[in-house]
């Protein structure tokens, strides 16, 4: 436990005993509280072998020192040893030692012992009530408890920090970060005008301001918040993918379009220019420009060839792209090749059955539709692309089968009456035909038309259909 954020940057005296310590010979002495210095140094420095070896070198000079004991206590923490670490702290150095409770609440939370956690931390709080440093404890024991995803538990202690010391922006952003997370956007929209206030040009306050505005879909005053982001940090690529984001969320493809390429000039990161590629891709697709959107996406897949790094979703948004523009032969390609690489993936399956399709292969068309259904059974329009093609070969049992299982899940299914009324029809049920043609044509007064052009056998029925109907309306 270091106060101030102290390991943000060691003091001179720390690397001066670790200095010595690194050149030192067998016989250098060291007190405890320099070895305390350096053990804490190197696990600063995530080195835990080093930190482990000053610690052993220590207690063989200080087998008494509770200041290495807690040292102790700390990395058998942080190892995962909580039972040992718990002894230690409880056995061999006074229990009621401010850093022996901070980490006895650590290992609490860790077990899931919550209750326990909170009473100890809130007897080490009382403890340090006059401390300088109050709020950075307070700090450090929210963020125990966020860690580990008690996020209710760790607001109590942020309040009390605010309550301490309202200026600790450490305390605030972390304060912002839970409301976010607990969905109390107001709260963290609060909290971030406070510092706002008092300081209008911190360019990540308003960059987290407009992350909460995307969070509740008021993307007007996010993309205002985000103006003043990339106004105050035109290098933050962040922020331009931010402001990209939003855009596309307000159907600006164009302007989106814009925000992403700029991430492609500010970084030169391989992963950045992939995930660019990709957003590029998405806003041509959603602007219908489908062969510029298939281009993007092919760059993206080329950067993540060279990662060694499969983004399913491009490659899958790449065989829509070919569907819209027809090029059904490249298509089924590219789907047999991403079905051996993604077996499970039914969306893959459904867009090489519409490939095979409209390839005139509509065996091969059906069972692809089949096995997309098979992974995914909640698919209305697959099931009515599956009946159409037993509606097709005169299968109409099968072809109702399909098409009542698009109805339940979505009476809205584009055509799903007309298709039902048809083949009921075809079925000789005409009652049932007649119930759905109705609907049908309440919705579009062309059904019948359709209708008769792929039932021509079934003018009669169509004529009385229309008689009754006219009848009926003549009637009200």
């Amino acid at each position: 436990m270091r106060k101030n954020n102290d390991f943000q940057k060691p003091s001179q005296e720390e690397l001066d005993a670790v200095r010595r310590y690194e050149h030192a010979n067998r016989n250098a002495y060291f007190d405890a509280e320099e070895f305390a210095m350096i053990v804490e140094h190197y696990l600063d420095k995530d080195d835990d072998y080093k930190a482990s070896e000053a610690l052993k070198a220590g207690l063989r000079l200080h087998p008494d020192s509770e200041e290495l004991k807690l040292k102790e206590a700390q990395m058998l923490f942080v190892s995962g040893n909580y039972n040992q670490a718990l002894k230690v702290l409880m056995n061999e150095v006074n229990p009621d030692d401010s850093e022996a409770l901070f980490w006895r609440g650590n290992i609490l939370v860790q077990k899931g012992e919550i209750e326990q956690a909170v009473a100890v931390f809130d007897k080490l709080l009382e403890q340090e009530k006059n401390d300088e440093y109050f709020d950075d404890l307070c700090y450090d024991i929210a963020r125990t408890f966020k860690n580990e995803e008690y996020f209710t538990f760790a607001l109590p202690y942020l309040e009390k920090g605010l309550k301490f010391n309202p200026k600790n922006t450490n305390l605030l952003f972390h304060y912002i970060t839970l409301a976010t997370l607990l969905t109390q956007y107001e709260l963290a929209k609060k909290l971030i005008n406070r510092i706002l206030d008092d300081n209008p040009y911190h360019q990540y306050a308003w960059y987290l301001l407009a992350e909460v505005c995307i969070f509740q879909e008021n993307y007007p005053d996010a993309l205002e918040a985000v103006e003043y982001a990339v106004l105050l940090d035109k290098k933050d690529f962040a922020a331009w993918r931010q402001k990209g984001r939003i855009l596309y969320e307000l159907k600006r493809y164009a302007e989106a379009v814009v925000c992403f390429k700029r991430m492609l000039d500010l970084s030169q990161s391989f992963e950045v220019h992939a995930e660019a590629y990709a957003l590029i891709g998405d806003s041509y697709e959603q602007a219908e420009d489908f062969e510029t959107a298939l281009y993007y996406y092919q760059e993206c897949i080329k950067i993540n060839q060279i990662l060694r790094v499969d983004d399913m979703e491009v490659l899958v948004a790449c065989l829509y792209c070919m569907l819209e523009l027809e090029r059904y032969a490249e298509c089924e390609t590219f789907a047999e090749k991403l079905i051996k690489q993604y077996p499970d993936v039914s969306d893959i399956y459904c867009y090489y059955a519409d490939a095979c399709l409209n390839l005139d292969k509509d065996e091969k068309a059906k069972n692809a539709y089949q096995k997309s259904l098979e992974l995914n059974p909640n698919q209305p329009s697959s099931w009515v692309a599956l009946g159409n093609i037993y509606f097709e070969t005169d299968d109409f049992e099968e072809a109702l089968k399909c098409y009542l299982k698009a109805y339940d899940l979505d009476a809205e299914t584009e055509n799903i009456n007309l298709f039902l009324a048809m083949t009921y029809y075809k079925m000789g049920e005409e009652k049932n035909a007649i119930k759905f043609l109705t609907t049908a044509y309440n919705a579009n007064n062309q059904s019948v038309n359709v209708f008769l052009e792929i039932c021509p056998e079934g003018y009669e029925f169509a004529t009385l259909f229309l008689e009754n109907l006219n009848s009926n309306n003549d009637e009200k």
